[in-house]
C-alpha cells in the first residue's frame, strides 16, 4: 500500500553524510511496498522542507543540510492521483496558525470527497485520498494530540499517519496498518519503517544491528509524539467502523504488532478483515474477489498476494492468475 520510514537523530549521533546513507538504505528497502514516488520532509533553519519526486527510491539522491534531526520519508504505490503530478505525492505540506507540518500516509481512505463537502473544506487540485487528513488538521488549526485525534476519528479507511512539524516533533498515528519503531537509546536515535522486516534488513545493511535497541510499543489507536529532545508522549484515539461500498461495515480490530495473519485462524474476524482489505486493494488493479480466492485456493499467502499486487508487472505471476 506504501511505506513509511525515517530517522529521529535527537542526539546528533550522525553527520549529514551518514544520515543520507541511512535514508538511502531505508527508502530502498521500502521499495517493496511502493516504487511510484518517493518523498521526504525535514526542518532546515526552522522551516519545514518537502522534497518529493515521481521516481522509485533507488533513483533519489539525498543531500540533507547540517544539523538535520528528523527526516520523515514515504515510498508510494499509487492507488489514487497520478504520481506524475508531483503534488499528488507524499509527504503533503500543511499550515496552521503558529506552525507548519508535513503528513505521510500508508493505507487507503474512502469517502474523502463527501467528507470534504460535509465539513465545508476547500476544494483542491490534489487528487490523493490522503490530503483530506491534512485539511482536517488545518481546520482544527493546530498540530497536537487533539487535532490528530479528531482527524483519525473522522477519516474512514486503513491508515498509519506520520506527521512532522517545524519544531521537529514527530507524530505517529497508528490505525490498522503496520508500523515498527526502534529506539537506539544508548546512541540517541530512532529509526522507523512500515514493517519490522524492512527495518531489520536496513540495520543489517547499515551494519548497526548489534547496537543496543528496543522496539517502541505502538498499538492500533495510539498517537505517539517524539519531541526534538527524543522524549516520548502518548495519547490515544478511538478506532471507528467505516463503510466499504463493496464489503459493508468493517471495524478496525484491536490487535498487537505481533499478530500474524498467515498463522491466524481463517475464521477469525481479524483474518476476514485483512482479507477484505486485500480484496479491496486488488479491485484498484482490476482484479476480482474470485481472482484472490483462486490464489488462496492454490496456496498463496496474503503476503504473497500483496506482493503480487505491488509487483503486478511480473508476467509470470500474471500467467498464474490467468490460469
Amino acid at each position: 500500500m506504501c511505506a513509511l520510514y525515517g530517522i529521529h537523530d535527537y542526539s546528533s549521533c550522525f553527520n549529514s553524510k551518514q544520515k543520507n546513507i541511512i535514508l538511502t538504505v531505508l527508502s530502498i528497502e521500502s521499495e517493496t511496498r511502493g516504487i511510484d514516488a518517493t518523498g521526504i520532509s525535514y526542518v532546515k533553519d526552522n522551516k519545514l522542507q518537502v522534497y518529493k519526486r515521481p521516481v522509485p527510491a533507488h533513483r533519489m539522491r539525498y543531500n540533507l543540510p547540517p544539523k538535520t534531526k528528523v527526516v520523515m520519508g514515504h515510498t508510494r504505490m499509487t492507488t489514487q492521483g497520478n504520481e506524475e503530478r508531483n503534488y499528488n505525492n507524499h509527504p503533503f505540506f500543511g499550515r496552521v496558525k503558529d506552525n507548519t507540518f508535513a503528513l505521510a500516509h500508508n493505507g487507503i481512505l474512502h469517502g474523502e470527497k463527501e467528507l470534504r463537502l460535509s465539513m465545508n473544506l476547500p476544494k483542491t487540485n490534489i487528487e490523493t485520498d490522503t490530503y483530506i487528513a491534512v485539511q482536517i488538521i488545518e481546520k482544527e488549526n493546530s498540530v497536537s494530540f487533539d487535532s490528530l485525534r479528531k482527524m483519525s476519528e473522522t477519516v474512514r479507511g486503513s491508515f498509519v499517519f506520520t506527521v512532522l512539524d517545524k519544531r521537529n516533533n514527530l507524530y505517529f498515528v497508528r490505525g490498522d496498518n503496520p508500523l515498527c519503531v526502534y529506539h537506539f537509546s544508548k546512541n540517541g536515535f530512532y529509526l522507523y519503517a512500515s514493517t519490522e522486516e524492512i527495518l531489520q534488513k536496513s540495520i543489517v545493511r547499515l551494519g548497526i544491528e548489534k547496537l543496543h535497541h528496543h522496539r517502541v510499543p505502538i498499538e492500533m489507536g495510539d498517537i505517539l509524539r517524539i519531541d526534538s529532545t527524543g522524549d516520548i508522549d502518548k495519547s490515544t484515539f478511538k478506532p471507528v467502523e467505516y463503510y466499504s461500498r463493496w464489503y459493508g461495515y468493517y471495524p478496525q480490530y484491536e490487535f498487537n504488532c505481533d499478530w500474524n495473519v498467515e498463522t491466524a485462524d481463517k475464521n477469525t474476524a481479524e483474518y476476514k478483515y485483512w482479507l477484505a482489505m486485500l480484496k479491496q486493494t486488488a479491485r484498484l488493479y482490476g482484479y476480482t474477489n474470485n481472482d484472490i480466492d483462486e490464489l488462496i485456493a492454490e496456496g498463496w499467502t496474503l503476503d504473497e498476494i500483496e506482493n503480487f499486487l505491488y509487483e503486478s508487472e511480473d508476467e509470470i505471476i500474471f500467467d498464474r492468475v490467468a490460469r
